[in-house]
């Protein structure tokens, strides 16, 4: 599982969430996996943490305000692929013609 989905599945229930939490998941550098949902189409909210004292402010909690849509598509037909044409490999016809 990547390390953007572990903040996804920390994130799913709509509530605060401190970045120690994250931190806790052994992720070197959640701000930079954080970053990245943000730029993908996520909408991530954040605040100085409110839940732990040992933080004296230093450290931001976050929550998922709307899932990126385009991630999970939704199709109203079923997806239906068609196979590739196969190349002809082997012709008994000579590559070159005399004009």
């Amino acid at each position: 599982m990547s390390q953007q989905q572990i903040i996804l599945d920390i994130l799913k229930d709509d509530k605060w969430h401190c970045s120690s939490e994250f931190y806790a998941q052994y992720m070197a550098d959640p701000r930079k996996r954080l970053h990245e949902l943000k730029t993908k189409g996520y909408e991530l909210e954040n605040r100085t943490c409110e839940l732990h004292n040992y933080h004296l402010g230093g450290s931001k909690m976050w929550r998922l305000i709307q899932p990126n849509n385009a991630i999970l598509p939704t199709f109203k037909q079923p997806l239906t692929l068609k196979p590739a044409p196969q190349p002809k490999l082997f012709t008994l016809q000579p590559a070159f013609r005399d004009v």
